[in-house]
């Protein structure tokens, strides 16, 4: 059987080409990995959606786009019922003549029994007479009782009245713009109904959800800049305020707020807000 043997072939030099991609690849090996953006979305401080506490129509509104003050009145319903009730219960809680005139009446038999008592002592007046004045003081006392227990009533009738009576305007709970009012003046709506949507522009909070590599490298009250582009590219500060201390196992992310200062309102809520990793620092 023929042999066959084979020469061992000597490896070929690296050409240039070899060597450039040598270097390339280890180029690519130690070059640290480029910083991340990550993205967050701006949203009103505060928003409310303030509903009708009453069954009444709707007088008054402030307009969609409105700018509104803290405790200003923002809607206003019919309420002539319930201001007559209110004046109906005043009068029942300020008729106080009952009580004065049993105040009187009871401070007469008591001293009706006094001298009754003080002369039946000296055996000037029966036992019977002394018991009756008793009776008749007892029966004023009761009356009296009666009377001051029906004026609380009726007060108190009288403050339901007017806390119902206050209902029928409703306040701004914070200073803000209305940016959606479904309930138009005239309709009449019922408690819970919609009346208007405000919202605090100033400042806007941006809600972030980072990557888990990254917690404890950010502290609340730090100062980082943060880019936006409406209406324009541009940087803005954002203060953190808050660094959720649980992270998602899902996505291996922990939440942050920050707060950015809009005394302009130029900055709308909803916009696309990010945060350059390079900015943490190592």
């Amino acid at each position: 059987m023929t042999r066959f043997r084979f020469a061992a072939r000597p490896a070929r030099p690296a050409t240039p080409r070899l060597r450039r991609f040598a270097v390339l690849a280890a180029a690519v090996i130690v070059t640290p990995a480029a910083a991340e953006v990550f993205p967050g979305t701006a949203r009103p401080a505060r928003e409310v959606t303030l509903t009708s506490p009453v069954d009444a129509r709707l007088e008054h509104r402030p307009a969609e786009g409105a700018t509104v003050a803290a405790d200003q009145p923002v809607a206003r319903f019919d309420d002539t019922a319930a201001r007559l009730t209110v004046a109906a219960a005043r009068v029942r809680a300020e008729a106080g003549g009952d009580v004065d005139r049993l105040t009187l009446e009871l401070a007469r038999l008591t001293r009706q029994r006094d001298r009754t008592a003080a002369a039946a002592a000296d055996g000037a007046a029966p036992a019977w007479e002394l018991d009756e004045a008793e009776a008749q003081r007892g029966v004023a006392a009761a009356q009296l009782r009666s009377a001051r227990e029906a004026r609380a009533l009726a007060e108190a009738e009288l403050a339901l009245e007017e806390e119902r009576l206050r209902r029928f305007v409703v306040e701004a709970p914070f200073a803000g713009r209305v940016t959606d009012a479904p309930a138009e003046p005239g309709a009449r709506l019922s408690p819970g109904d919609d009346v208007l949507r405000l919202v605090q522009l100033d400042p806007l909070e941006v809600v972030m959800h980072l990557p888990d590599r990254l917690y404890g490298r950010l502290a609340v009250d730090t100062e980082l800049p943060l880019g936006v582009t409406v209406p324009e590219a541009r940087t803005v500060t954002g203060t953190l305020v808050s660094v959720n201390p649980e992270i998602d196992p899902g996505s291996r992310t922990f939440r942050c707020v920050f707060v950015v200062p809009n005394p302009e309102r130029t900055l709308p809520a909803g916009i696309a807000v990010t945060l350059d990793e390079a900015a943490l620092g190592k």
